[in-house]
């Protein structure tokens, strides 16, 4: 049986970027796991049927710890430093987010936070990344709160049509994503 009335997910923030709309949370890594997680959600306006829906993991770590638990997000246009350090331009959207360590099995937080940005060119990046890996035969549909896991089904045909804009259709093959990276 599916997940989807009972799965936890805490919506954090939405924003929309290009012709995609995203949706920061914090669930469980998987029905079977007591370990929370960040993830992004990202799904076409386009889509009615939400065939383009996929899900990856939203990083956030220093050398000596992961912050696991997304508290707050803001997109925002970076300054003059900030958009050179990051290889992009002051007009470009930057996702700024605030993180903290949970506590095991919990969504309560520690009191370490760390603030982690991410381009919005690079998420994009990132999700055609997984897209691609999945039709290349890499991964799995899912997540499992929605649909059962199944490895993704490789298909050159498909690879061709990848894009950083793609949104799915109906009948296809590997939907929903659930992301590797």
């Amino acid at each position: 049986a599916f997940h989807r009335s009972s799965f936890y997910i805490k919506y954090i923030y939405g924003f929309s970027s290009g012709k995609f709309s995203y949706m920061a949370t914090v669930q469980r890594a998987s029905t079977t796991s007591d370990k929370y997680i960040s993830k992004l959600v990202r799904v076409c306006h386009s889509d009615d049927k939400f065939y383009s829906y996929m899900e990856v993991e939203l990083v956030c770590e220093s050398a000596s710890a992961k912050y696991n638990l997304l508290q707050a997000a803001y997109v925002a246009k970076p300054g003059k430093q900030l958009a050179e350090a990051l290889r992009v331009t002051t007009s470009d959207d930057v996702l700024f987010a605030t993180f903290s360590i949970g506590k095991p099995g919990t969504t309560d937080a520690l009191n370490d936070t760390a603030v982690c940005y991410y381009p919005i060119k690079n998420i994009a990046e990132g999700f055609s990344k997984n897209i691609k890996k999945c039709f290349e035969g890499y991964g799995n549909t899912g997540p499992d709160h929605i649909v059962e896991r199944k490895p993704c089904f490789k298909s050159e045909a498909m690879l061709k049509e990848i894009t950083l804009d793609y949104c799915g259709k109906w009948g296809e093959v590997n939907q929903p994503i659930d992301g590797l990276e």
